[in-house]
């Protein structure tokens, strides 16, 4: 049975990262479109286990587990998307992150046209692309989502899991904290042990943060716990939070 979560001291992507954690076994298609619910396909089927790696690791003494996302294709079945629509992704990602640096860690995953019950009425997107984004870190690779939406004549008028890169290099890798350095972090912070492995992850902040960080999940009690946010760049806490889970 689901529990909602009752959150203290907490923003609106911590809260989303607890969700998403707490049902990690069983979650939909991590692409990021999000589809208003409509009576027609397609609505991203759930994916149990297959989506994702985890890998149970200890630092000192602390056990912990490793979220690491797996590259898994698109599940929406919309149609396909005109490849000028990919062009102008392609030039805004560039833009945003440097070529060498795009041509190195991207890779596309999905251009679709948005069917019209799948968009809101107050929206021009009409095109989502999705790239994969390689993220290495020492001994730890995951592939988090990147999008971009388009209007009518191609213009990017959203994105999502995009950083400006080029302005400031540290949003990008290589990451100096790996997964290790974190636990060791919230370790040192003060983060009780709890009552089961914590659960690291490195993801997108799409908050007031909008940059890649480090989530760490504590659970004080099958019920209760605690989140911890880390910046890859600095090692600085940039989030706590307290969660509950209410049946």
């Amino acid at each position: 049975m689901r529990r909602k979560i009752a959150v203290t001291q907490i923003g609106i992507g911590v809260l989303a990262w607890v969700v998403g954690q707490l049902f990690i076994g069983c979650t939909r298609d991590k692409s990021p479109l999000s589809p208003m619910a409509s009576k027609s396909k397609p609505l991203n089927p759930p994916i149990i286990d297959e989506n994702v790696e985890i890998e149970l690791r200890i630092v000192d003494g602390q056990l912990y587990q490793l979220i690491n996302q797996k590259k898994v294709p698109s599940q929406a079945g919309w149609s396909r998307a005109p490849d000028s629509i990919i062009t102008k992704s392609q030039a805004y990602l560039v833009w945003h992150l440097g070529e060498s640096y795009f041509n190195t860690y991207f890779d596309l995953r999905s251009a679709e046209i948005i069917p019209a019950d799948a968009r809101s009425e107050e929206s021009r997107e009409r095109f989502c692309v999705v790239f994969y984004y390689a993220i290495s870190i020492e001994d730890y690779t995951t592939y988090l989502l990147v999008a971009t939406y388009h209007d009518s004549s191609g213009q990017v008028v959203r994105d999502e899991g995009v950083v400006n890169r080029i302005a400031d290099p540290t949003l990008g890798m290589p990451f100096s904290i790996d997964d290790r350095e974190a636990v060791a972090i919230a370790k040192n912070w003060g983060l009780a042990p709890g009552v089961k492995p914590w659960r690291v992850s490195f993801y997108y902040f799409a908050g007031v943060l909008k940059r890649y960080v480090w989530g760490i999940m504590q659970w004080e009690s099958w019920s209760t716990g605690q989140t911890l946010i880390i910046d890859p760049a600095t090692g600085l806490i940039l989030r706590n939070a307290s969660w509950i889970a209410v049946p």
